[in-house]
């Protein structure tokens, strides 16, 4: 069992910082940082208020 929540963390780690070098510079308010991205990706996984993230990036990546 520890060996799964080691790996998920690891795992989830990784795109954490794979998230805040792709969209760190435009999504600062969500991937700025190590710590915005993971809690970012856990909201989306999770389901809490992924589609507010979801729309504030649509908009954004069609407006720039």
């Amino acid at each position: 069992c520890l060996t799964r929540t080691c790996l998920c963390v690891h795992v989830s780690a990784q795109y954490a910082v794979l998230a805040t070098d792709f969209f760190g510079q435009k999504h600062h308010e969500f991937f700025g940082s190590f710590s915005k991205s993971i809690f970012t990706l856990f909201q989306v996984s999770t389901g809490d208020a992924w589609a507010s993230i979801g729309m504030c990036m649509y908009a954004c990546m069609h407006a720039c």
